[in-house]
């Protein structure tokens, strides 16, 4: 029988020291630890192979070891060599996604009364805590609450949002981080170069970022690859086993689609077909490609990195608009492609929508090429000028966002004087306009004079002069308002007054309605115009 042990197994840490990644967690821990302030339960959380259940056993192997409670256990007391090997009666694990009936928690929780056999505490851990029922979670809220001081519950799961607050809010709870690929590089390096096995740190990349942040997935990969390219882990072994995408291909990929070039296309990504590649994973690789040229143009550097030069040539002729929809695009295809009864087929129809995807216009130089020149919007303005107030703030009214600034223009202020004054520098006509409030509730004159100006060089009036008068007071509480020019609002009201008398009296001297009035004895109430 071989006696191989895997790396994941045989690489896992039994001290604080030797966890990867998670500094955060094992400086709390150990300060717990040497100041004796221990919670009676712990919540790990994290994605998969990150080291929740690695810290548990630790975190019960320094609780438990006989020497005493410290972040540095001996390894050597009975109780240590116990809890490595994973037989100690006083540390129970247990996988919480095989065991979630409520009766199997119960029989569980019985044994916690039980004080402990060998050592300090009773420690329970339980893995994958989230698959509980809710029967289950109700049956070990009790012995949260009040747990007996020899029992310490160590939690650990990847979905802690499924976990009740109940329970959460009785756990201290560390969040382990997903590693970067940089430590993973480095973890892996150190590993390698102790086994004393030849290794391209190429190789290393790209299994690192296929691991995706977890020490265990990315262990598990060296292992094949370290078989796969018979004791060395070289790229080109490592690119062949993981079946990646070649870099350049997809790159030349992308810059056909940016082209629009669909002969292209199609041929390279045939190549792609025949060397089996998956078209998910082709996808996936120009999605990363467009998120990477993205940063690019968000973070501009002067240079990059020999890996990152032919995306640095592309900046200069992409725009982010642009990266962006074809990212949406794309993004949308993964699930069709992976629905697809012929994935290939999806995949290539879903390229040449993308190829026939034309740049967003920048919406400044758009707006500049419907207005024209700025000669050319002085004429414009000059021909639909405003030629009396009214006109001016109907002009304003159209604006979608100067609806209410309309509305009180119309209703409290009086136009005293409107005209066009011409410029001696030949630069076009300039507007100067004298306004007068009706009273003051509405805003101070020179805020208001600001407000509208603003509003005006927004829809092209650049050139204005407006001055805005306070509310004239009468002198003395017995004299009568003074006199002023009508608003807007009052003129149109008193309009509307005069059309009304003038329908009501050629109706009451109407023959017809005379008659009417003499015949049933009737009177006219109101008349409406429609």
């Amino acid at each position: 029988m071989s006696s191989y042990v895997v790396l994941a197994r045989k690489w896992r840490p039994h001290l604080f020291d030797g966890l990867v990644g998670q500094p955060h967690v094992v400086q709390t821990l150990s300060n717990a630890l040497h100041s004796g302030r221990l919670p009676h339960a712990f919540l790990f959380t994290g994605i998969r192979g990150v080291g929740k259940t690695t810290l548990a056993r630790l975190l019960a192997l320094c609780m438990n070891c006989h020497v005493g409670i410290s972040a540095r256990p001996c390894q050597q007391c009975p109780s240590c060599l116990e809890i490595l090997a994973g037989k100690h009666p006083d540390v129970l694990e247990v996988d919480a996604a095989s065991r979630t009936k409520v009766d199997q928690m119960r029989d569980i929780l019985d044994t916690v009364r039980y004080t402990p056999a060998l050592s300090r505490f009773k420690i329970y851990i339980l893995d994958e805590v989230h698959m509980l029922t809710t029967q289950s979670f109700n049956a070990l809220l009790k012995t949260l609450e009040e747990p007996p001081q020899h029992v310490k519950f160590i939690f650990a799961t990847t979905e802690a949002r499924k976990i009740p607050a109940t329970i959460l809010s009785r756990c201290q709870r560390h969040d382990l981080k997903r590693l970067t690929r940089a430590e993973l590089i480095d973890h892996f390096s150190h590993i390698l170069t102790t086994e004393q096995i030849p290794f391209e740190v190429a190789a290393l990349e790209l299994i690192a970022r296929q691991a995706d942040g977890s020490v265990r997935d990315g262990l598990s990969l060296l292992d094949q690859a370290i078989v796969h390219g018979d004791g060395k882990v070289h790229w080109q072994s490592v690119h062949t086993l993981l079946g990646l995408t070649d870099r350049h291909g997809v790159i030349a990929i992308l810059q056909s689609l940016l082209q629009g070039d669909t002969a292209a296309i199609l041929r390279d990504a045939a190549l792609f077909y025949q060397d089996g590649v998956e078209p998910v994973a082709l996808i996936n690789h120009l999605l990363e490609l467009l998120h990477e040229l993205t940063l690019l143009h968000a973070i501009p550097t002067a240079s990059g990195t020999p890996e990152q030069q032919p995306l640095m040539e592309l900046v200069a002729t992409t725009s982010p608009e642009q990266l962006q929809m074809i990212y949406q695009v794309l993004l949308r295809t993964t699930q069709d492609v992976r629905q697809a009864d012929l994935p290939w087929q999806a995949l290539e129809m879903a390229l040449l929508r993308v190829a026939h995807l034309r740049p967003i216009p920048n919406m400044d130089d758009l707006i500049e090429r419907l207005l024209g020149t700025p000669e050319q919007k002085k004429t414009l303005i000059t021909g639909n000028r405003a030629k009396n107030w009214g006109e001016l703030v109907a002009t304003i009214e159209q604006q979608a966002d100067q609806s209410a600034l309309a509305l009180k223009l119309r209703q409290q202020l009086t136009c005293l004087d409107f005209r066009w004054l011409d410029r001696h520098d030949g630069a076009g006509p300039s507007l100067s306009l004298r306004l007068q409030l009706t009273n003051d509730c509405f805003a101070t004159p020179r805020r208001l004079q600001q407000t509208l100006t603003e509003s005006l060089q927004k829809i092209g009036y650049d050139r204005c002069h407006v001055v805005v008068q306070a509310a004239a007071a009468p002198t003395s509480s017995c004299d009568p308002p003074p006199q002023r020019p009508e608003t807007l609002q009052e003129a149109t009201e008193r309009q509307q007054a005069t059309v009304q008398q003038q329908l009501e009296q050629q109706v009451r001297d109407h023959s017809v309605v005379q008659a009417v009035q003499k015949l049933f004895n009737a009177e006219i109430i109101r008349c409406v115009a429609k």
